[in-house]
């Protein structure tokens, strides 16, 4: 018995002594800014990849290694020489001179799923890659958020009818079939007979509710995404779902991991509409105190216990309708990983798409259900 304590209090002092030694390695007791470098030519309106950028810095365990959670920041919308400031939160900034080349022109890679309209319908981007093209640099997808519809006619039926997109003033097109509604059938003197009427195309499978972007959802929270198509809830009991509800308010400052977690690779986390759930499930399989993930699993609004972390794509789905959700100017988890020691997160300012340590750095979350 005797024995076993003992071993238990080694094994407590052996935690104990690594939680110590792995904290000494996180802390940043000055950052080398003669270090900094950065890449030579940006694109126009793009942030600057905190991939690209080399920063070092002395820690509090005696090591001197890169960094590997900061933020830049410059003038995206100009082109010439600019100067990009990094910020390395706590340790102050750095900077570096960059060279902002020009967005010459757009092209549709491939077109959206929907590609058949009724008369009247809106265009639908859902699914389209479009890549820009910018001077003396290869050409880059853009992303698919801050792409929008310049004109679409579809008051006439035919085919090849032009959409045109718009991205920072640069315009493409891609064709799509505009279809008559069908005439009604010919009428009868025969008996009527009665038919259940047919649900609307906005009607969820759980539901007869309808809903409209900013409506508030079945849990008391905001709907920000609709697909009338449906979309694959992945994980366990995976199911189609229509919409996504966000919660209606933030929790306030959250780590992505907790301590013992932060250099964890969590695989297969997916980024796309519908892997939220299972990422989150994921997420706390492996770390089940993980901050972010356990808040938005615990949170119980309107009474449903489906509420989860949003993938990196549901997060972008937010910051279109950032203004409808209330989101203020601020960073956001989502939880889709970066790499192995950083979580991705999304600016709601601006757009920046960011890789931060996840169990230094404490950013807004807000949870999100489907259905």
């Amino acid at each position: 018995m005797k024995n076993a304590i003992k071993l238990g209090i080694i094994a407590i002092i052996v935690i104990i002594g690594f939680l110590i030694a792995a904290c000494a390695s996180l802390t940043i007791v000055s950052v080398d800014w003669d270090s900094l470098t950065g890449p030579a030519r940006v694109r126009q309106y793009f942030n600057v990849s905190t991939t690209d950028v080399t920063v070092y810095a002395n820690y509090k365990d005696g090591s001197r290694k890169e960094v590997t959670f900061f933020s830049t920041s410059h003038n995206r919308e100009s082109t010439g020489r600019q100067t990009v400031t990094v910020n390395v939160l706590g340790q102050g900034t750095g900077t570096f001179q960059t060279e902002v080349m020009e967005l010459t022109g757009i092209r549709v890679d491939r077109p959206p799923t929907k590609n058949t309209y009724n008369i009247g319908e809106k265009a639908d981007l859902a699914g389209i890659r479009v890549i820009g093209s910018w001077r003396d640099m290869p050409d880059a997808e853009i992303p698919t958020y801050e792409i929008t519809v310049a004109s679409f006619n579809s008051s006439m039926a035919g085919t090849n009818r032009l959409v045109t997109i718009n991205y920072k003033g640069k315009t493409a097109t891609f064709p799509v079939t505009v279809t008559a509604a069908a005439a009604p059938a010919a009428t009868t003197s025969a008996a009527p007979t009665t038919t259940q009427p047919s649900q609307p195309a906005t009607t969820t499978p759980s539901t007869s509710q309808t809903y409209r972007i900013g409506d508030t959802g079945p849990g008391g929270g905001i709907i920000f995404y609709y697909n009338a198509n449906g979309f694959t809830v992945t994980g366990a009991g995976s199911f189609t779902a229509y919409y996504l509800e966000a919660a209606p308010s933030n929790m306030e400052g959250l780590a992505w991991a907790s301590s013992g977690y932060f250099s964890t690779d969590i695989t297969g986390l997916g980024t796309a509409i519908g892997t939220g759930r299972a990422n989150t499930a994921a997420i706390l399989a492996v770390d089940a105190n993980a901050p972010a993930a356990k808040a938005c699993k615990d949170y119980t609004g309107g009474g449903k216990n489906d509420w989860f972390l949003p993938s990196y794509d549901e997060l972008i789905e937010m910051y279109k309708a950032r203004t409808r959700l209330g989101m203020p100017s601020a960073r956001f988890w989502s939880s889709t990983q970066g790499d192995p020691t950083n979580g991705r997160l999304l600016d709601f300012s601006d757009g920046f798409i960011g890789h931060f340590g996840k169990a230094q750095i404490r950013f807004l979350v807000r949870a999100v259900r489907a259905f």
